[in-house]
């Protein structure tokens, strides 16, 4: 966690790092996360991503369909593996025929650490919205679902399908999601820069896209909360808070002081 404050602003801005899956078992310093919520004016998370089954299904569509299929963009032999994945999986072994690549491969690692117990409604960021909504907290967010799904539906085939290719033959999954896991439960950023580091050698243009140019979005939209009064929680994935774009640089650039603060801080700095 950060704190962020510009002279003469009337907000404060408490910057929460969010991991977006969990199993159960709630984070070592869930009561300073909780603290964090009680003591906001209001919550500003990344985009809703809580959307009714019909405004999921047309984004699915619009952006996660295509009318060629999987069998005709991928060679023989992948596309005979992307089946026995999907076999393992317990999932139809042609249901993904008509998914975009990238939806694919998202699906297969979602499936992958569900069978381990991970959930998106275990994630940091959706148990914090439902304790700031079960106390009447106002909400916002930084960008919408739709802005999300265009990121990777942008994405050049070649990209996707290596995406796809990588999923269907990675066997490390969830060994990844766990290692990130309990580095962010230390509240190791190391970790998660050498992730994010290793990821932007092999997708350079994708990574830009992911974190460098929405974290600019991120950062102009807490500026332009800045003069609202009262302490603002802004919760955004963990990997937004790394790098020399990261979120807390870019505050730095326009004037903010920013500092974190670790559990030994957190009942101090959340007090006031």
């Amino acid at each position: 966690m950060w704190r962020a404050t510009r002279s003469g602003d009337p907000a404060v801005f408490d910057l929460l790092g969010s991991i977006h899956v969990r199993t159960a078992t709630a984070a070592p310093f869930q009561a300073h996360i909780d603290a964090a919520v009680d003591r906001a004016d209001m919550l500003v998370l990344e985009a809703d991503v809580d959307l009714t089954l019909l405004e999921s299904l047309g984004l699915v569509a619009w952006h996660g369909l295509s009318w060629k299929p999987l069998s005709l963009r991928l060679d023989p032999p992948t596309y005979r593996a992307l089946r026995t994945k999907l076999e393992r999986l317990g999932q139809p072994p042609s249901g993904l025929d008509l998914f975009q690549p990238w939806l694919a491969a998202e699906l297969i690692s979602t499936w992958e650490r569900q069978t381990a117990g991970y959930d998106g409604k275990m994630g940091i960021d959706a148990v914090v919205r439902k304790r700031a909504e079960a106390r009447g907290l106002p909400v916002r967010f930084l960008e919408t679902a739709d802005d999300q799904l265009a990121l990777f539906s942008s994405l050049d085939e070649a990209i996707q399908i290596e995406m796809l290719e990588q999923a269907i033959t990675s066997t490390t999954a969830v060994a990844q999601t766990d290692r990130l896991v309990a580095a962010y439960d230390r509240g190791e950023l190391s970790s998660l820069e050498d992730s994010v580091r290793q990821t932007a050698e092999v997708y350079p243009r994708f990574t830009r896209a992911l974190l460098d140019e929405r974290n600019l979005g991120f950062a102009e939209g807490i500026d332009a909360m800045a003069s609202e009064p009262g302490r603002i929680l802004v919760v955004v994935g963990a990997a937004h808070f790394v790098g020399e774009q990261s979120v807390q640089a870019l505050l730095r650039a326009r004037g903010f002081e920013v500092s974190r603060y670790s559990i030994q801080d957190a009942e101090r700095l959340l007090g006031q």
